[in-house]
C-alpha cells in the first residue's frame, strides 16, 4: 500500500474513520519501510536533508580544495528537489572539493560493494573521482579504492555511473568519497552528485551465452546495475608443416573481463560471444555494449615450419573491465618433439594438449577460452592446430 497524503482536518470536524484509518495506514509504511534499511545503507543519498541549512547535507562532511566552492542545487537535480555541486575556478592548484559520508558503513572482504551515482560536470575534461575508503573492526583506515577516475570524457547531461571494488582482508566498514574537480586537474568547471545506491546481496537474474554470435540484451525495467562477465575465444594451436617433423605451438588464452555495468531500463545492449580460433587462428572477442566490457580472444600458436625448430606459442588475451585477467602464452613447440600446450583462460577452460605423437593434431582447448594444442607433423605430412575454445558472456542482474 502507498504512502497516501492528507488533508488537515479544520478545528471542530469530526474525527472520520477514514483519516485514521489513512493514519495506520501510513504507518505501517513507514514502518516496513525502515525495517529494509541496513548498516549498509547509506543515510542522506540524494542529499535532500540540510537540517541547520549551512549548505552542506546532513550526515556528509565537505572539504574544499583552495579555490574551490559548494551548493546544495535546488535548479538542477537528478533526484529529488536537490544535487550537491562542487566548482573549481581553474588554474594550478585550485579545485572544487570533496564530500564524505559521516556514517561508517558495514562491509566484508566476501562481498564485493557496488555503488551507483548520478553525474554530470559542465567540462569533460574535469577530474572527478569516487573512492570508497576502508576501516577495520577498531574505525582505523587501512586501504583506499577508487572505484572511478575521470579526467577526459565526464558526462555533461545527469548519466548513471557505477563502480565496485573487494574490501581487503580486515575491512569491516566503509566511507564513500565523492570529488568533484579535483585539484591535480587545472581545467575550469562544476560537477554535480545525486541519487546514490548501494547493491547488496546477490544478483537473482542470470543470461549466460556460449555460443559464437552476435546477441541483443534488452534492460529489464527494474534494473540499473549489471554484473557482466566477458570471456574471449582461445587462440588455435599452430600447426606443424614442415618436412622435419616439427611442432606448432599452443594458442594463448583468452582474457577475462569483468565489470558492474550501470544500464538503463529498457535500453538494449549488445553482445557479442566470440569464437574459438581454427588451426593458426586467433580467437576472437567477446564483448557487452559494443565494448564496455571485452575479453580479448587469445593469439594462436605459431606454425612448425622447416628448419625453423617448433612454432611459439601464442600470447594470452587481455581485456577491458573493472577486474581483467590475461590468459596463459602456450607452450612452444618442440623441435621434433611434441606440439606446444594451449594456454588456460583464468576462471575459464583448460588449454589443449600438444600433439604426443609424430603426424597427430593437436587437442581443442577446453571452453570457455582455452587454446589449443600445437600439432606435431611427420616428413612430408603436415598436420592441424587444435581449435581455441568458443568464449562466453554472463549478464547477472
Amino acid at each position: 500500500m502507498p504512502f497516501v497524503n492528507m488533508t488537515k482536518p479544520a478545528q471542530g470536524d469530526a474525527t472520520r474513520k477514514s483519516l485514521i484509518d489513512t493514519v495506520i495506514d501510513n504507518l505501517v509504511y513507514l514502518y516496513n519501510s525502515l525495517s529494509v534499511l541496513t548498516a549498509s545503507s547509506i543515510v542522506n543519498p540524494s542529499f535532500e536533508l540540510d537540517t541547520d541549512s549551512n549548505g552542506i547535507p546532513d550526515s556528509w562532511t565537505r572539504t574544499l580544495f583552495t579555490g574551490g566552492t559548494s551548493t546544495l542545487d535546488l535548479t538542477d537535480s537528478s533526484h529529488g528537489r536537490r544535487a550537491f555541486k562542487l566548482t573549481s575556478p581553474g588554474g594550478i592548484g585550485n579545485g572544487g572539493g570533496y564530500l564524505e559520508s559521516l556514517e561508517f558503513l558495514e562491509c566484508s572482504p566476501n562481498r564485493p560493494v557496488v555503488l551507483t551515482w548520478q553525474m554530470k560536470s559542465t567540462a569533460v575534461d574535469v577530474r572527478n573521482k569516487v573512492d570508497l575508503r576502508w576501516y577495520d573492526r577498531t574505525f582505523v583506515t587501512i586501504a583506499t579504492a577508487t572505484v572511478f577516475d575521470n579526467n577526459a570524457s565526464n558526462p555533461t547531461a545527469w548519466t548513471l555511473q557505477a563502480g565496485s571494488a573487494v574490501p581487503p582482508s580486515g575491512a569491516r566498514y566503509f566511507k564513500i568519497r565523492l570529488v568533484g574537480c579535483d585539484s591535480s586537474d587545472d581545467t575550469a568547471g562544476s560537477t554535480w552528485f545525486d541519487d546514490l545506491d548501494l547493491k547488496t546481496g546477490a544478483f537473482r537474474r542470470r543470461v549466460t551465452l556460449d555460443a559464437p554470435g552476435t546477441y541483443v540484451w534488452k534492460c529489464p525495467t527494474d534494473v540499473n546495475v549489471a554484473r557482466v562477465i566477458c570471456i574471449g575465444g582461445g587462440g588455435g594451436g599452430g600447426s606443424g608443416i614442415s618436412n622435419n617433423e616439427e611442432s606448432g605451438g599452443g594458442g594463448g588464452g583468452s582474457g577475462y573481463a569483468e565489470s558492474f555495468v550501470a544500464v538503463t531500463p529498457g535500453n538494449e545492449y549488445s553482445v557479442v560471444v566470440g569464437g574459438g580460433g581454427g588451426s593458426d587462428g586467433s580467437g576472437a572477442s567477446s564483448t557487452f555494449g559494443g565494448g564496455t566490457v571485452v575479453g580479448n580472444g587469445g593469439t594462436a600458436g605459431a606454425a612448425g615450419y622447416n628448419g625453423a625448430g617448433g612454432g611459439a606459442g601464442g600470447a594470452g588475451g587481455g581485456g577491458t573491465g573493472q577486474t581483467v585477467f590475461a590468459g596463459e602464452t602456450g607452450s612452444n613447440g618442440v623441435l621434433s618433439g611434441s606440439g606446444g600446450r594451449g594456454g588456460f583462460c583464468q576462471y575459464g577452460g583448460i588449454g589443449g594438449a600438444g600433439a604426443s605423437s609424430q603426424y597427430s593434431s593437436g587437442s581443442s582447448g577446453g571452453g570457455p577460452g582455452g587454446g589449443g594444442g600445437g600439432g606435431w607433423s611427420e616428413s612430408g605430412n603436415p598436420t592441424t592446430g587444435g581449435g581455441g575454445g568458443v568464449g562466453r558472456v554472463i549478464i547477472e542482474f
